[in-house]
């Protein structure tokens, strides 16, 4: 079990609507990364059969800003 600080709620919070409106992957890990300036939120998918032939595994990694809660950079790897 982990607990959250305020601002960590907010970046995952936006990381995760983010996330939602723009992926169909399904979800089954995640890590958060928290340090000075920005937060690093890690989402590590699996892709639905019918998406990829024969499926695969994505990890979106969010960077997110501590000071206005926006995303400064998504980094995607993808591999099978």
């Amino acid at each position: 079990l982990v607990f959250l600080d305020e601002v960590q709620t907010k970046t995952m919070n936006v990381a995760f609507s983010h996330f939602r409106e723009h992926t169909n992957w399904g979800l089954f890990n995640t890590m958060i990364q928290d340090d000075d300036e920005n937060i690093k939120i890690a989402f590590y998918c699996k892709s639905h059969l019918e998406e990829t032939r024969g499926g695969g595994m994505e990890q979106i990694i969010y960077i997110i800003s501590k000071k206005d809660f926006k995303i400064e950079k998504i980094n995607k790897n993808y591999s099978k």
